[in-house]
């Protein structure tokens, strides 16, 4: 989570394009445990939002069971919703590919 928090403070504008992005599309909002106090020294409340976690996750809620066991369209629901992490998906990916510890050694 370190490194997660450290790349939000490194890529603060495009985090924030990345959290928007997804807020805007109401799919997803982001879960998790969070600190009784806040670590984020900057003064934006989105970053924060997702800054101030000790874990993170994304979940879809909803409360229409019939769009949830809509079968014909099932498909096609799950694979917009999650087309729409990936903007995020390549965030989290880059912070794992450029911090990668093998046996000590950074790569």
């Amino acid at each position: 989570m370190d490194l997660y928090r450290d790349a939000i403070i490194k890529n603060e504008e495009e985090f924030v394009r990345l959290v928007t992005d997804i807020k805007n599309k109401g799919y997803f909002v982001p879960e998790g445990e969070m600190y009784k106090r806040s670590k984020y020294k900057g003064s934006n409340e989105l970053i924060s939002h997702w800054y101030d976690r000790k874990s993170i996750y994304l979940v879809d809620k909803r409360d229409d069971i019939e769009e949830i066991f809509d079968f014909d369209s099932l498909q096609e629901n799950i694979s917009i919703k999650f087309y729409s992490l990936e903007k995020f998906y390549h965030f989290l990916k880059n912070i794992v590919s450029t911090n990668v510890v093998f046996w000590g050694l950074h790569f």
